[in-house]
């Protein structure tokens, strides 16, 4: 569909044509008609208006094959028909200079232009063509009902006054006039055409002003009348002046105003205007028979010829009439049948099928009401759909109304609907809203079904879960507990042991095994026991080593610049116990006897990954000593719990000792 524009964007050309007309037709009664001045005038004026309407001709084939190859061929005809036309009025007007005869040459250089024209026309309509039956019927009585009236007008005197000789080149210009009229009608009745109704409307006012122009052109031959002259002059005019407004509509891009009620009246399908122009046509013709002064016979003829045309297409269409009234008469016994299995199908439905209005108020209920809320559904019609639903659930409802009227999308909503014994029921009702064409809510239609079972099932199924969160809340707390007890005992074993290498061992073995019970504890105290804090985890290890190693805060300061991150207990344990070993290590060797420094834990997310650093400004970390080549204990179990990670570290020996960890999440891995 194109996106045309209105006819205003037309006016300013219209205005600056109509008054270049004007001018051209007023200046000759100026001049003074009956003078060779005023018809010298005159010729020129065709000549130029030929030649502004060449130009428009010109731009607008370029314009097509810059933009729109589809179009570029028909106006290339256009140009080319144009050409010769002009070419044929120039000759005209030397004929006014010169004592040469040039019209013997101008009358065949005009008949080279209807071909052009014609085959111009025919492009302009999109393949299939398809032409109805009646369609081409009305056109056929519309070429006839012309010829007949340019024959009995125009040729019929020419055969009285000059005989049949002199007449062949009228009939050739009535022969290539009618011709023209038919494909312009043809283009005018086609539904796929590449041009906009108004361009082809131009088009079919270019040709009649030519027909009328050569109509009084040739009046003017048989009975010389300056009025005539000066009529056929300004038809001559007008037909140049609409091939250019048609041009000019289409490099606009314009078409009719369908907007304006007078054209939509018209433009109706039921009241289409084109069949009015045979009827006219006919009615001219047959006025013939009281114009004329002498009834002839061959006229009658003409108008039995046409009426007999008339009749036959009032034949065809009593028989489409027909035809369409069977059709209607099996669409509906269809549409009947299709209404009443649709009737069939929702009354017999489990589901509570609904239709309500822009007010809520219910339109339709099928007879799944009264075994769904034990209302029938004359019970539940007229009411307002806010009147069955649970008062505790209103509000859900209202906010899933508003949403889907909002979004223009259906929603589904759970509440609870009131029965008629009192008690309620638990349903799911898909809501979709209803708009009209010009996008106002018009109501809703609904789908509601009854998810009780479903419900009792949600109970049962979260008291199972609550069940097993309970049950796995006590096993971290036992676990917790468990590793709480070995931790003491490992502490009451310290107290018997008197050597400083196996009182250490001891101590870090201790520590060890509180950083995994603190992981149990958090997780303990988690609300969804998947996942724990791993931030607020990591400070509450730092202060147990400080404490257990007896630290005097004041002269090491633990410093934490650490981001809110949550991670499970499969990466928690192995990252606790990575911090416990390096935390240990620089509580222990990191500063001597009354030093002061800082330890650093620093955590933040970089995307899939994470980012730990533990680093201390104390004496710095011996030179000998790499990640990958490590003898210590407490160094060998970072490694590999970094392996274990999938993850990598690095040590940088810069003011202390620094070690920069990254590590992604770990996946849950199922246990056998």
């Amino acid at each position: 569909m194109h996106a045309y524009k209105n006819t205003n964007s037309l006016k300013p050309f219209i205005i600056l044509l109509s008054g270049i007309l004007i001018v051209l037709s007023v200046l000759p009664i100026y001049l003074g008609i009956n003078t060779l001045s005023a018809k010298v005038f005159g010729d020129f004026s065709i000549v130029i208006m030929n030649l502004l309407a060449l130009g428009i001709l010109i731009y607008t084939a370029w314009l097509s094959f810059k933009n729109n190859k589809g179009t570029y061929k028909p106006w290339l005809m256009f140009v080319i028909g144009q050409s010769f036309y002009a070419l044929a009025e120039l000759l005209y007007l030397a004929s006014d200079f010169s004592t040469n005869n040039y019209s013997l040459i101008a009358d065949p250089t005009f008949m080279i232009t209807y071909p052009f024209f014609i085959i111009g026309i025919l492009l302009f309509i999109k393949k299939p063509f398809k032409l109805q039956t009646k369609v081409f019927l009305d056109l056929i009585i519309t070429i006839a009902s012309t010829f007949f009236i340019l024959y009995f007008l125009l040729i019929e005197p020419r055969i009285q006054l000059k005989g049949l000789l002199s007449t062949f080149s009228g009939l050739l210009y009535i022969f290539l006039d009618i011709s023209l009229l038919f494909v312009v009608l043809t283009l005018l009745v086609s539904k796929n055409k590449k041009i906009s109704e108004l361009t082809v409307l131009f088009l079919l006012a270019t040709v009649f002003s030519q027909i009328l122009g050569d109509l009084v052109f040739a009046y003017n031959n048989l009975d010389p009348n300056l009025f005539y002259q000066w009529l056929s002059t300004i038809m001559y005019m007008l037909s140049p002046s609409f091939t250019a407004l048609a041009a000019v509509s289409f490099v606009k891009n314009v078409n009719l105003d369908l907007s304006l009620t007078s054209f939509s009246k018209i433009l109706k399908p039921e009241r289409s205007w084109q069949s009015y122009i045979p009827l006219v046509l006919v009615l001219f013709t047959y006025s013939l028979l009281f114009i004329s002064k002498t009834v002839d016979k061959v006229l009658i003829g003409c108008v039995g010829v046409i009426i007999t045309l008339i009749v036959i297409r009032e034949l065809i269409s009593l028989d489409e009439l027909k035809k369409t009234h069977k059709d209607l008469k099996k669409n509906k016994e269809l549409i009947e049948k299709s209404e009443q299995q649709l009737n069939f199908i929702s009354s017999n439905m489990m589901d509570l099928i609904t239709e309500s209005n822009e007010a809520f108020v219910y339109k339709y209920v099928n007879n799944s009401s009264h075994s769904f809320l034990g209302y029938k559904p004359e019970e539940i019609m007229g009411n307002n759909l806010y009147d069955f639903v649970y008062p505790e659930d209103v509000e859900i409802v209202q906010r899933s109304v508003e949403t889907a009227i909002k979004n223009h999308s259906s929603e589904r909503v759970q509440y609870r609907c009131k029965k008629s014994a009192g008690d309620h029921v638990w349903v799911e009702t898909i809501r979709k809203p209803i708009f009209n064409n010009e996008n106002k809510f018009k109501g809703f239609i609904c789908s509601t079904r009854d998810i009780s079972a479903q419900k009792e099932n949600e109970i049962i199924v979260q008291d199972s879960l609550k069940e097993k969160e309970m049950l796995l809340r006590e096993i971290h707390h036992r676990v917790k507990n468990n590793l709480q007890i070995v931790s003491s005992l490992l502490n009451l074993q310290s107290y018997h042991v008197d050597e400083e290498e196996a009182l250490d061992v001891l101590t870090e073995s201790k520590n060890r095994i509180k950083t995994m019970a603190l992981v149990h504890e958090e997780l303990y105290r988690s609300p969804n026991l998947t996942n724990i804090s791993f931030n607020e985890y990591l400070e509450r290890l730092v202060s147990n080593l400080f404490y257990s190693y007896g630290i005097n805060k004041q002269n090491i300061t633990p410093k934490f610049h650490m981001e809110e991150i949550k991670i499970g207990i499969d990466t928690a344990i192995p990252c606790g116990l990575i911090v416990n070993e390096l935390v240990t290590n620089s509580l222990k060797y990191a500063f001597t006897d009354d030093m002061t420094g800082n330890i650093e834990v620093n955590l933040k997310a970089d995307g899939d990954m994470y980012a730990m650093k533990v680093a201390d400004n104390g004496v710095g970390l011996p030179a000998d000593i790499e990640p990958e080549n490590v003898e210590t204990l407490g160094l060998q179990l970072v490694a590999n719990l970094v392996k274990q990670l999938d993850g990598n570290f690095e040590i940088n020996r810069a003011n202390g000792t620094e070690f920069q960890i990254t590590f992604p999440e770990q996946e849950y891995t199922k246990r056998v």
